[in-house]
């Protein structure tokens, strides 16, 4: 179980050395096919469950015909094939226990590579001891094997650990603090602490926002006292106010949101112009081929940024399909 959700989470596209090519979903399925035959495992299939699955799978091959994009069939393929995939864990793991599981392995993650970071900071000529790898194009990474780093190493400030940036990693990093904070509260403090660290860590602003969020949120919303929430709510303020005062916050966060930014230029321009075009046609989406023209036509037109493709995926996946 626990090499499942490992896995789940290799195959996922963010991990740098795994998840973009399709040996990593291969072995995926070798495993899920084991773990059924060996340990005769039984589905418990739900119609409901069922049915939602197919329902999507069905939606995608009429998208498919729909927008004429048969020269695309391949991903359209492959998105249902990680459907049917993703659809198989929860009848191998139950979901109480998957997110334990998930938990336990994200902590370990970012333990090992929490260890590394730091004996980076501290003496970076380390770096030169390991080898090189290439990935997503021409990128170049130093592998320290829990720990990656993008060249040239002088801008080296983030903690990616595995994942092919720091934006990536936090999301698993949030996450995993999510469901430890769900299963367990605060009784693990030690974890919740590295969790936490380590989100500080990536330098991501969506991350910044996002731990916030959520310790607010799981702060105010258990059953305690008034003046327990009033107290937990002053200490969120105090925090708040902590961080906000720093250099980081004020680089990572403040400064993003300035649309002479580009980097936040370009993500709202690339969000807002997927939702246009999926407004559009919001029941099978414009397609693959309509979507690269298209995306590339509105950027410029409504925001004078040329993009050729989006920096959202999941507006992206909205758009298409």
């Amino acid at each position: 179980e626990y090499l499942i959700v490992f896995w789940a989470i290799a195959s996922s596209g963010a991990v740098l050395f795994l998840g973009y090519n399709y040996e990593t979903l291969a072995i995926f399925v070798l495993i899920l096919a084991i773990y059924f035959t060996a340990f005769n495992h039984r589905l418990r299939l739900k119609t409901g469950y069922v049915g939602i699955a197919l329902l999507a799978m069905v939606m995608l091959l009429i998208a498919m015909l729909v927008n004429n994009d048969s020269a695309f069939q391949l991903k359209y393929f492959s998105i249902i094939f990680r459907i049917i995939l993703l659809a198989t864990i929860p009848l191998a793991i139950r979901p109480h226990k998957f997110l334990k599981i998930y938990s336990e392995i994200m902590y370990i993650i970012a333990m090992l590579s929490l260890i590394i970071y730091v004996i980076i900071l501290l003496n970076t000529g380390i770096i030169d001891a390991f080898g090189e790898i290439a990935a997503y194009g021409n990128r170049q990474y130093k592998n320290l094997y829990f720990l990656v780093i993008r060249l040239p190493v002088a801008n080296f400030v983030r903690n990616s650990s595995i994942f092919w940036e720091g934006g990536a990693y936090q999301a698993f990093l949030v996450i995993a603090l999510a469901f430890e904070l769900h299963l367990y509260r605060y009784s693990r403090k030690h974890r919740v602490l590295l969790l936490s660290v380590s989100i500080f860590t990536t330098f991501s602003t969506t991350g910044f926002i996002l731990f916030l969020l959520l310790i607010f949120t799981e702060s105010i919303g258990r059953h305690d006292s008034v003046r327990q929430k009033i107290m937990k709510v002053g200490t969120m303020i105090t925090l708040v106010a902590v961080i906000i005062s720093t250099v980081t916050f004020n680089r990572v966060v403040v400064e993003k949101f300035n649309l002479e930014n580009t980097s936040f230029a370009v993500r709202v321009a690339s969000t807002a112009t997927d939702i246009e075009i999926f407004k559009g046609s919001p029941l099978f989406g414009v397609g693959h081929k309509r979507y690269n023209n298209l995306v590339e036509v509105k950027s410029w037109n409504d925001y004078g940024i040329f993009l050729s493709g989006s920096v959202n995926s999941f507006t992206q996946y909205m758009a298409q399909y």
